[in-house]
């Protein structure tokens, strides 16, 4: 998978050498980030919370309308669930730092632009933290490692790639300022445990230039 990645990642950067009409870009945002887990029949939603997201992005044109727009991304994958039942609370809080390769197909017409396409996950670092009624809180770091989580150590551990999809839609301005809105939906589970699920989506809203007079905006 990570050879699949990293070619595919190669061939953009080839492709934008040669491709004269290629432009670059960068961009930032906020995203609202859930976590949905489901263990032993029942699933659980966690509630959204903020996080933010940087990289950068290409333009590299594949017809007069239509192009291939990759990012390279670090951003936060955040999550909270609470449960209360008969007095008792749980609140399980997870804060995750991935970097991330979202490939993009868009169709570009005026400045607007539109697509969808694969997105790759890979996690850096996380936080974990666990509190319930009557009993010590228990924090630990997150380990990217796919082990299971056993017990036997200090840690919570996940598997390292979180594999999805992405849709988006946006606006360029001639000035090569843009602005886009977008949803990323997890496709694999990334925990290691069995009979147990989880995965990441968020929404997210960014701004961004496109050096050198900006991305072709289609006719």
């Amino acid at each position: 998978m990570r050879k699949i990645i990293f070619s595919t990642f190669l061939s953009v950067a080839a492709a934008s050498i040669v491709n004269a009409q290629a432009t670059f870009g960068i961009h930032a945002g906020g995203t609202l980030n859930t976590m949905e887990t489901k263990s032993s029949g029942i699933t659980y939603k966690g509630d959204a919370q903020i996080g933010w997201k940087v990289g950068g992005v290409a333009n590299l044109p594949l017809s007069v309308n239509f192009a291939f727009m990759p990012q390279l991304n670090a951003l936060a994958k955040n999550s909270k669930l609470e449960i209360t039942e008969s007095g008792f609370t749980a609140k399980e809080t997870v804060k995750l730092t991935y970097l991330e390769l979202p490939l993009n197909f868009v169709y570009t017409s005026n400045g607007f632009f539109a697509g969808v396409g694969p997105s790759i996950g890979f996690g850096l670092s996380g936080k974990y933290k666990y509190e319930e009624t009557g009993s010590p809180t228990e924090e630990a770091d997150i380990k990217f490692d796919g082990k299971a989580n056993d017990g036997n150590d200090n840690n919570y551990h996940l598997k390292s790639i979180d594999f999805g999809g992405q849709i988006l839609a946006g606006y360029k301005l001639p000035s090569g300022l843009f602005f886009n809105a977008h949803y990323n939906l997890g496709f694999s589970n990334i925990s290691p445990d069995n009979d147990v699920t989880v995965k990441n989506k968020y929404f997210g809203v960014t701004i961004g230039y496109f050096f050198k007079g900006g991305a072709p905006s289609g006719k």
